[in-house]
């Protein structure tokens, strides 16, 4: 026989810490099993190259882009348009050759 004031069935309820401190487990388990796709993504992206005009010596540095001629900052050799060409002389994208510095 139930007593007066007891639910019908008998479910505990967890204390506000005890959800919270579960939640707080779940998150480390839930980003413990994640892949780190954004730490292997940043060590590519970082490594930014320059590229040389082989016909007038313009540098085109891809850390600093050419926002002027409308390439943002951090924009790689490969994503540069198939027909930009070069500023100083109006070379071609395949006359430039990568060069370290």
């Amino acid at each position: 026989m139930q007593g007066r004031g007891q639910p019908r069935f008998s479910v505990k309820r967890k204390s506000w810490q005890q959800e919270r401190g579960l939640a707080r487990i779940y998150r480390i388990f839930a980003d413990s099993n994640r892949k780190p796709t954004v730490a292997m993504n940043t060590a590519n992206d970082q490594q930014y190259l320059t590229w040389m005009c082989l016909t007038c010596g313009f540098i085109y540095d891809e850390a600093a882009g050419l926002p002027d001629e409308g390439i943002a900052p951090g924009t790689h050799w490969q994503d540069v348009p198939i027909n930009w060409t070069c500023p100083e002389c109006g070379a071609r994208k395949e006359d430039f050759e990568m060069v370290e510095i």
